[in-house]
């Protein structure tokens, strides 16, 4: 891995903003007159049967229904085409569970899906295609010498000040959440909403817990992060595999630096110190206390067919206190008051080192908010 030693140096030599906005103008054009090209009612669908899903029959009602599943699918390929090449076994797994307007939802998702797949591919076809199209007209990376003053030139395909980045450099993020883990504050996320969220909550929710741990990594002082109520071997467990990587300690050694529990923080932590955040709370979070415990619902419930006040359900009937962030106050934001997971641990940082909420909703994204943070 490199970086560069100056901000306008990139990864391919590119000396300038300009220089990289040019060939990123190409590149889109190019992605852009293929995707125009593309027509989503001629692609390969496959054929489906009942037979591809035995192994979900169990009944002749599970059968049936997976015959109006398909029935929907191909009317609807023939319709609008808002629909995948083909249905796995676990989304059709998925779509037994849902009512016939979520399974269109649904449908619509997983197109979607497919579709930015498809671009992501395209865009990577068209910018190999361009790169070797660079390299085959210009020289190959290597020492060049101006031939009057007999010094280096810098420049595209010319040469490019880049450094090595060691182990050593990344091992410091290690060393920082070491300490947390040891001596920093906890902050739990609860795990125990599944079965109360659909498949596009439950993805949208692992996306969330990566960017939250990622976001948590920068920290001077990061959170020791505690997941419970995490079962292992879960479908949330089996997400946030393929999302984050390992949780678990190997080999004796927990690289993830997290404390991963498939029992409730009730088990771990004074009740008394739990304050279980939610945004359905009646009690707002004034001042940030540093011996408390903060707990944040490891759910979204922000899509189509999910339940909602589900956190401060699971508070109230374990008897837990529960507040919220003080949003109305400073802020007014768009789509409700529930906040992605990773913006609240970013916010609780901010005001438990700075004691200043103006500060500390600043680091919302201003897609969000509607209105000028008060100060």
């Amino acid at each position: 891995m490199c970086l560069a030693k100056n901000h306008t140096q990139y990864s391919f030599g590119f000396t300038s903003k300009r220089h990289l906005s040019h060939l990123d103008a190409k590149l889109n054009d190019a992605v852009k007159q293929k995707l125009t090209n593309f027509d989503r009612f001629q692609r390969n669908f496959e054929k489906l049967t009942v037979d591809k899903y035995s192994e979900l029959v169990t009944n002749e009602t599970v059968r049936e229904s997976i015959q109006e599943i398909i029935d929907i699918y191909e009317r609807e390929k023939y319709l609008t085409a808002l629909v995948p090449e083909t249905i796995t076994v676990s989304q059709m797994q998925t779509l037994l569970k849902e009512t016939y307007t979520q399974r269109l939802h649904y449908f619509k998702y997983l197109y979607k899906k497919e579709m930015y797949k498809r671009k992501r591919n395209i865009r990577k076809q068209v910018a190999s295609e361009l790169v070797d199209e660079i390299r085959n007209g210009k020289p190959q990376i290597g020492i060049h010498y101006d031939p009057e003053t007999n010094s280096p030139v810098y420049g595209l395909w010319k040469n490019s000040l880049f450094i090595n980045l060691h182990s050593s450099y990344s091992r410091q993020f290690d060393v920082k959440l070491y300490n947390a883990v040891l001596f920093g504050q906890p902050l739990v996320f609860d795990f125990s909403f599944e079965s109360q969220m659909n498949s596009k909550c439950l993805t949208s929710m692992c996306k969330q817990i990566a960017y939250a741990i990622g976001v948590n990594r920068t920290y001077d002082d990061p959170f020791s992060l505690w997941f419970c109520n995490l079962k292992q071997d879960s479908e949330t467990d089996t997400r946030l595999l393929k999302t984050v990587g390992n949780l678990y300690p190997k080999f004796g050694v927990n690289k993830s630096f997290i404390n991963v529990h498939n029992c409730s923080y009730l088990d771990s932590f004074q009740k008394d110190k739990l304050v279980y955040l939610t945004p359905d709370s009646d009690e707002e979070l004034h001042a940030f206390d540093s011996d408390a415990v903060y707990i944040i619902g490891a759910y979204v419930d922000q899509t189509f067919g999910c339940e909602r006040r589900a956190t401060i359900e699971k508070a109230k009937s374990e008897g837990l206190r529960t507040a919220k962030l003080p949003l109305d106050h400073y802020v007014h934001i768009n789509a409700g008051k529930a906040l992605n997971l990773d913006q609240v641990l970013s916010i609780l940082y901010i005001i438990k080192h700075t004691n200043c909420w103006v500060e500390a909703f600043q680091s919302l994204p201003k897609s969000r908010i509607t209105t000028k943070i008060n100060t």
